[in-house]
């Protein structure tokens, strides 16, 4: 076949659905990726943390004090463990590159 013929079964508009160049994805791999699977898990197990945890209570903080849900008062406190987690990892990176340069 020369490069500019055109399969038959393109040129009559026939699908390319039995292409047999055409690969299933990546690595001949087919159907949903596993991060998107996992995701949806995630999303789930979330959904049932949410639904099961919708009590209020009163969180106090230092010289705070609010009326929250308990899901909400833990979703804050692991968002205020993973900003302390992300500065505390960024100052001891740049303190280690300090050191490598002296």
């Amino acid at each position: 076949m020369r490069p500019n013929d055109v399969p038959i079964w393109q040129a009559v508009g026939v699908s390319n659905e039995f292409d047999p160049d055409q690969q299933a994805g990546p690595q001949g791999r087919s159907g949903p990726p596993w991060a998107l699977i996992g995701l949806v898990i995630v999303a789930i197990v979330c959904a049932i943390f949410v639904f099961q945890n919708r009590d209020r209570t009163t969180v106090d903080i230092l010289f705070f004090s609010f009326e929250s849900s308990v899901w909400v008062a833990i979703a804050l406190a692991m968002a205020l463990g993973v900003l302390l987690d992300r500065f505390i990892l960024g100052w001891w990176r740049r303190a280690r590159k300090r050191g490598a340069k002296d």
